[in-house]
Order: structure tokens, then C-alpha cells, then sequence
């Protein structure tokens, strides 16, 4: 049964205000497509409906403590607007309405323990875009070899669904239908309004469903969402969700990662990374990723012998949107860009102002004045994404102007988006990694260095990577599977900060950007994303997809990066750690970055570890690894250095092997004694400092929690607790029921790197400060590694 805490007539009828609030109780969860309207009744089903009292735009969050919940807005004639349907339980959507027009909101709940979720609709009153003409597809008889050419020539969108005996015409209004009469064509209606999707998505043949998808148009954002959670939900083993971060504005930024056994944390196979829409308009290069994706599945699933391959001795992770606000913003601009959108000259305006259809850059509200309205009203604001990567950030190709296309942002990693994906790659160390990008006339399969590496005397021919060699073969690879030529990424211009920077500068991984061959930013699809990914397009040699399976297996092959192997304590966790610091191109400004790699050691006891190389490409001298094995309990028992080249194996034995007892202290007057046996792991005592636990308000240390600001000299394990102060006797009595401790908190820190968090107090606790009214608490700090202890106490001043 279904219950709405506030009903949609209610809510409907209520004052009309900018902000309204609901309560939905679905007592059943059942995993389903919220994609499409479902009717009253459906089990695992709500629907609220709000009235804009006002024209403008409309944002709904939905907001549940657990589980997986998903949210699409519809219109009142049940047709869908756009949605949200992360892996996790908030979603966020937005819509533009006029006054007195309703937004359905349906909820899903698609599992987990919670049945109760919050709905949000707030209005932001602006003028939304204007409407097009109600848009019909017709179908046009041919009589004659010229009747095409005679058709082609009145101006009307003759699309690409023709043969000689007929061609289907997109026309606007009755404007244009009186034109092909008064010029002699007759004609028949085949679909009566297509006014609901951009006119460049109607004009696929219908015989070109050549997609693995079977899609002719462009995926909306909720999309994207249900094709990655069918994927991770209907092939479990083979297909895994994700979640590698939030946008700015809170959306999630999903993935799914793709490999026989993807669950097994043991195999330490070599990892490709695709990644698309790091620029909101550039809808194809979302489509690739997403459609080698399905591809890969679905070829598994048939036996096909290449795949098979490839997914037993590769791990392909794929995160089509990197910039989910933005693209939310250019997907969702109702009928705001020119027909038909072949013609960059057309579209010029909205793309430098980056608003609408043509929005690039992220949703940071950059241009001053700009804090308050929606992302979708804005003009000139953001930050280019592609720019704002930490490796050689603020160089060439990048601007410091808040308003330019390609904005930097406010310093390296200043972006929750760029942000996301570098904890991901720090985690995951991809050997190859492709950002995928539109446009170019002629398309391009580009290679680092994206600038130069010896300036200012411009980019030469021999300014290339150390890597060049193996990066180009790859590249020409790619580049005769698509037709597109290959190229140093410096050719086209040059660039920083970006994506592929970071992944090769400061891990080694063969970094691409392939920019696509189109007219504009979203050109026909049949064109743009179906004949290039399938090999149809001129001059191609099976298309994208053939060239994403080429990666793949350049990305298997050990000879393009390291392997690390050895024997270990089955169960164990090791992990591949590495501290260092990133240069920019701004002077003294570095980024405190590393990576953080971990595999469990196999039943066998033995392992086989795919990785990058051991020392960064540009770096001035061979660095290392620090190897650790840990208990599962976290307890570190060994360590070592592993030093490892691009193309070579190492060895390194037993990695759990207990370190050799330190060598008694020589006799006074012996000589020697100084060096420690060769292979004894170096070891830093480890020191915790504390800062951020100055005086605090009460209301909100009961409401959210204490602030603390700690750093580990180690990496560490850090055990933070927030103690009662020292009690007069008059409250012994009432200390000594609660308990000593009011709240605590568990978690690794990194060496050197200070974190900041909170330390959420027990519900008895917030009770107890809150009736005492205590002006104090006891801060502890109690740093672990290994069986080293290390601990500092504070006293924080609560205030009112």
C-alpha cells in the first residue's frame, strides 16, 4: 500500500509560494524503471504534483536517509521532462514551467531499508525558453531521379530517412506544410507531433539502428542513469555500479566498471578508463562510452571470443557524464537552439555565452551577482572541467577570466567534478585512460603531451613524451579504426590542466582525447554518433568501437605498463602507496597528491599486480612504491619500496614477510652498526596535531556534530572521541549512566594530509550536554599504525 504524508491535491491547492516541501511513503520497495510514467496504484510507486504560481524554473530534490530511490518530473499530460536515478537515495531535477502549470513528480523506491523520502520543489521566477512550433514528421513521395535534389532544395529538413521512392520530412508548423503543398509535393504524416525531441534526434533512418542501444536519438540525462543501473542490475558478476563522486549542485557522478568476476578484489587486472562529458554540449562524447558499454555485455553475453578476452584480463571502467549539472542544463533547454544544428556559425552566440543548448562549463556560479540564479539562467559562469585537472593547472590554453570558455577556476582541483575523478583514478590507476570530446571537422585521435614541454620556444616536432613511441602506435591504431587522423594533442592547440594531463604526468597512464568528427557540438545523430561508432562514416574501419577494443587490448598487454608480483598471506590487503607533489604551471603552486592502490592476496598466496610505472614520465629521478601488507583488522606488517619500469616485471617475495628485528647496538668502540640490513623497511614514527577545536556553538555541535581539523605524520588510522569534561560530584551520578564518551568516529588519514570532519555526538549524549547545558567537552585524538600509538587531547569551548 502507498501512503502520501502530503497528498498531491493538497499540495496542488496550497498557497502559492516559491518553496513547497512533502513527505512520501512508499512501504514497498521494487526494483523498476522510474522512467516511465507508471500508473496509480504501482507498487514501489508515489507521485506528487506542485503548481508553479509562477513562470520560471522548478528544481526537485528528493532526499531519503538510505537505500535507492529514484525521481522523474512529468508534465500534466503524463509526457516526461527529464528525471534523476543515481545509484544512492538523493536525486535532484529541474524543469521549466509557466504559471499555473503543474510538474508530477514520481518517486520510485527501488531498494533498501528506508520508506520514508523528502520532496523539495523550489521555484526560481524567470521568462522560460520559447516553445517551438509543434514539429510533425511527414512522408514525401519521390517521382523521378530529381525529385530529391527539388525537395532538398526548398529549405525544409529533408532528413535522412529517404529511398527513391520517398523521403520523411521534418517540418514546423503550419507554415511549412502550405509551403510543400503550394510547391507541388504531397505528403503524408508519420509521427503527429515530435515537438518532444530536439529535431536533430528525429532524422535517423530507421533502418540505422546499428547502436548496441538501438537508440536514434541523444539519452537525456535520465538516460544515462537507467542504462548504467539496468546494466549493473541485470548482470550482476559481470558489471558493477560506480558512484564516483557529487556535482556541484549535488547530482551524482555514476560509472560502472565492466569485467569477468568484477567483484573480485584479487586479480589485479589493468584498468581502461572512458569518460565523456567533461563539456555539457558535446552530447556525442557521452554516447561512446555509454554505447561500448552496452557493446561489451552484450558481446559478452553472446560468446563473442574478442570480448571474452578482453574482460577476463581487463577491467573497463565507464563514467559517461562528468559534468552532470551542466549537461542537465544544455539537455533540458526545451526549444532554444537552431534547426537544425549542423551549422556551428548558427550557434555561436550561445556557445561563447555557455547557456543553453550550448552550455560547456560546470555550474559554478562564477560571474559575479550570478550566487542566486539557477544554473539554467545563467550566462558566461562555470568553470571548464578540462582545465581544472591538477598537473601543469593554469598554463597554456587556459584562461584566469571567470567569464572565458575556458576558465581554470579558482585553483587545481577547485571542483567537486574534477575532484571525483581524481579520487577515482587515484584509486583505481587506469594504464589507459580516453576522455572523449566534440569536435573537430575531421575528427582527431589526440596524444600527450597536450603542450608544450619546452617553452616559450614553441611546441617543436621532437617535443613529445617519454612514452611517445608506445602512445603514438596506439593512437594510429585508434585513428584507422575511426578515419580521424592521429596526433600530438598539441597540434590542435594547446592546453592544461586537463583530464589526460594528470593521468599520464602523474601516473603514467597513455592518456587520449579523441575529438570527434561532427559540424557542431550535437550535430544528427545518425551521422554524429551512429555511423562513426559502428564504422559506417567515410573512411572508417569499424568505427569507434573497434578502436575502443584495440585500447583494450593494448591496455592487457604487459609491455605497455609494470607488473608487481610476489607471494602473501592470503586475505591480506596490500597496498601500493605513493606521496608527491604535482606541479602547476603557476609559480609555487603545487598539488599534495598520490595514489592509493589496494589488492587482496588470492587463495593461492600468490599475486599478479597490472600497475603504471613506478616513477612519474617526467620526474628527475627513479621513484618508488611503498608496498604494505596489512592484516584485514588494518594492521600494517611489513613494508617495502618497489621500483618498477614501463614494460617490466619485479618480484618482490614474501610482501608479508614480518621486517628483520633490528640489529643490537654495537659495543662502544665497534665499528659499523649505521646501516640497516638491506630490504629493512623504512618506518616514521607516527604524530598526530589537531587544530579547528576552538570554541564552538552548542546548537551546532548538537545538531551536526564537532569540527576537527586533524593531521597523521603517517598514514594512519585515527580514532577520535568527544569525552565529558571533568564532573563535579553533583553530576557523577548522571555522567556515570551516560557513559564517559558522548561521540565517537573512526578513519584512515594519509600521511602529511590534514582532513577535516566531524564527530557526531549519541542521541543520549545531545540530550545530556543539551540539559547540562556544558560549556566544555574533552577532545581525543588517538592515531594507530601498525602497533605504534600516538595521542593528543584538547578542551573545546562550547558557546551559545
Amino acid at each position: 500500500m502507498r501512503r502520501l504524508a502530503l497528498l498531491a491535491s493538497v499540495l496542488a491547492l496550497a498557497p502559492a509560494g516559491t518553496a513547497q516541501a512533502a513527505e512520501v511513503t512508499i512501504d514497498a520497495a521494487v526494483p523498476q524503471s522510474c522512467a516511465d510514467r507508471h500508473p496509480g496504484g504501482t507498487p514501489g510507486v508515489a507521485s506528487v504534483a506542485w503548481t508553479a504560481p509562477a513562470a520560471g524554473i522548478v528544481t526537485v530534490r528528493l532526499r531519503a536517509p538510505a537505500g535507492d530511490w529514484d525521481l522523474t518530473l512529468f508534465d500534466a499530460a503524463g509526457r516526461r521532462d527529464t528525471g534523476s536515478a543515481s545509484f544512492g537515495p538523493r536525486e535532484r531535477a529541474t524543469a521549466y514551467r509557466r504559471a499555473g502549470e503543474p510538474v508530477v513528480a514520481q518517486v520510485c523506491r527501488r531498494r533498501g531499508p528506508a520508506a520514508v523520502a523528502r520532496l523539495h520543489f523550489d521555484l526560481y521566477r524567470t521568462t522560460p525558453p520559447a516553445r517551438r512550433e509543434r514539429a510533425r514528421i511527414v512522408r514525401v513521395p519521390l517521382a523521378g531521379p530529381g525529385a530529391l535534389a527539388r525537395l532538398e532544395a526548398t529549405g525544409l529538413d529533408v532528413t535522412h530517412a529517404h529511398d527513391a521512392a520517398s523521403a520523411e520530412v521534418l517540418v514546423f508548423g503550419e507554415r511549412e506544410l502550405r509551403r510543400l503543398r503550394r510547391l507541388g509535393f504531397r505528403y503524408r504524416v508519420v509521427v503527429p507531433d515530435a515537438s518532444a525531441d530536439p529535431p536533430a534526434e528525429r532524422r535517423a533512418a530507421p533502418s540505422a539502428r546499428a547502436l548496441p542501444s538501438g537508440r536514434t536519438s541523444y539519452r537525456t540525462p535520465l538516460d544515462y542513469a537507467t542504462d548504467l543501473k539496468d546494466l549493473a542490475e541485470q548482470n550482476p558478476g559481470l558489471v558493477r555500479p560506480v558512484a564516483a563522486g557529487r556535482s556541484l549542485e549535488g547530482r551524482a557522478i555514476d560509472g560502472v566498471e565492466i569485467a569477468e568476476g568484477v567483484e573480485r578484489g584479487d586479480d589485479g587486472r589493468p584498468v581502461l578508463a572512458l569518460f565523456g562529458l567533461h563539456h555539457a554540449r558535446e552530447w556525442p562524447s557521452g554516447e561512446m562510452p555509454a554505447e561500448f558499454a552496452i557493446d561489451l555485455v552484450d558481446r559478452y553475453r553472446a560468446g563473442d571470443p574478442r570480448v571474452t578476452d578482453i574482460l577476463r584480463r581487463v577491467r573497463v571502467l565507464v563514467v559517461p557524464v562528468v559534468n552532470p549539472d551542466g549537461f542537465e542544463v544544455s539537455r533540458a533547454a526545451g526549444g532554444s537552439w537552431p534547426v537544425p544544428d549542423d551549422d556551428d556559425t548558427l550557434t555561436l552566440g550561445q556557445a561563447l555565452a555557455d547557456q543553453a543548448a550550448y552550455k560547456r562549463k560546470n555550474c559554478r556560479p562564477t560571474v559575479a551577482g550570478s550566487d542566486a540564479v539557477p544554473c539554467a539562467a545563467r550566462t558566461y559562469a562555470g568553470v571548464d572541467l578540462n582545465r581544472n585537472y591538477g598537473a601543469y593547472w593554469g598554463g597554456a590554453g587556459s584562461s584566469a577570466a571567470p567569464g572565458a570558455q575556458s576558465y581554470r577556476g579558482a585553483g587545481p582541483f577547485s571542483e567537486p567534478e574534477a575532484q571525483a575523478i581524481h579520487r577515482l583514478s587515484q584509486t583505481r590507476a587506469p594504464v589507459t585512460v580516453i576522455s572523449h570530446h566534440t569536435f573537430t571537422d575531421d575528427g582527431r585521435w589526440l596524444r600527450q603531451p597536450g603542450f608544450c614541454l619546452m617553452p616559450p620556444s614553441g611546441c617543436q616536432a621532437s617535443d613529445v613524451t617519454p612514452d611517445e613511441a608506445g602512445m603514438k602506435a596506439l593512437g594510429d591504431a585508434m585513428a584507422g579504426a575511426t578515419g580521424w587522423p592521429s596526433a600530438l594533442a598539441w597540434s590542435l592547440g594547446e592546453i592544461t590542466g586537463a583530464t589526460e594531463d594528470w593521468n599520464y604526468f602523474a601516473t603514467g597512464a597513455y592518456g587520449y582525447t579523441p575529438e570527434q568528427r561532427a559540424t557542431n557540438f550535437h550535430a544528427d545523430h545518425a551521422v554524429a554518433v551512429v555511423a562513426e561508432y559502428d564504422g559506417s562514416a567515410p573512411g572508417a574501419g569499424g568505427g569507434v568501437r573497434e578502436a575502443l577494443l584495440r585500447a583494450a587490448e593494448v591496455t592487457a598487454d604487459p609491455s605497455h605498463h609494470s607488473v608487481v608480483g610476489g607471494t602473501g598471506r592470503p586475505g591480506h590487503v596490500l597496498r601500493l602507496v605513493k606521496r608527491f607533489a604535482t606541479p602547476t604551471s603557476q609559480p609555487g603552486v603545487t598539488v599534495d597528491d598520490g595514489l592509493d592502490l589496494r589488492l587482496t592476496v588470492p587463495a593461492t598466496g600468490h599475486f599478479t599486480w597490472h600497475v603504471n610505472p613506478s616513477t612519474r614520465p617526467l620526474a628527475p629521478a627513479k621513484e618508488a612504491y611503498t608496498l604494505r601488507c596489512e592484516s584485514p583488522a588494518g594492521v600494517v606488517l611489513a613494508e617495502r619500496e618497489v621500483v618498477v619500469d614501463r614494460g617490466r616485471s619485479v618480484d618482490v617475495g614474501d610482501a608479508c614477510a614480518a621486517p628483520p628485528a633490528p640489529a643490537a647496538a654495537p659495543p662502544p668502540g665497534a665499528s659499523g652498526g649505521g646501516v640497516p640490513p638491506a630490504g629493512t623497511p623504512r618506518r616514521r614514527a607516527v604524530r598526530v596535531s589537531v587544530r579547528l577545536v576552538r570554541a564552538q556553538r552548542r546548537s551546532t555541535v548538537l545538531r551536526r556534530g564537532l569540527l576537527v581539523r586533524a593531521t597523521c605524520s603517517a598514514d594512519c588510522t585515527l580514532a577520535a572521541s568527544v569525552r565529558r569534561p571533568a564532573s563535579p560530584a553533583s553530576r557523577a551520578r548522571a555522567a556515570a549512566r551516560l557513559g564517559r564518551v558522548l561521540g565517537r568516529r573512526t578513519l584512515r588519514l594519509r600521511a602529511g594530509r590534514a582532513r577535516t570532519f566531524r564527530v557526531r555526538l549519541s542521541a543520549p549524549a545531545r540530550r545530556y550536554v543539551a540539559r547540562r547545558r556544558l560549556g566544555a567537552v574533552a577532545l581525543r585524538l588517538q592515531a594507530r599504525r601498525g602497533a605504534e600509538r600516538r595521542a593528543v587531547s584538547r578542551r573545546v569551548r562550547l558557546t551559545r
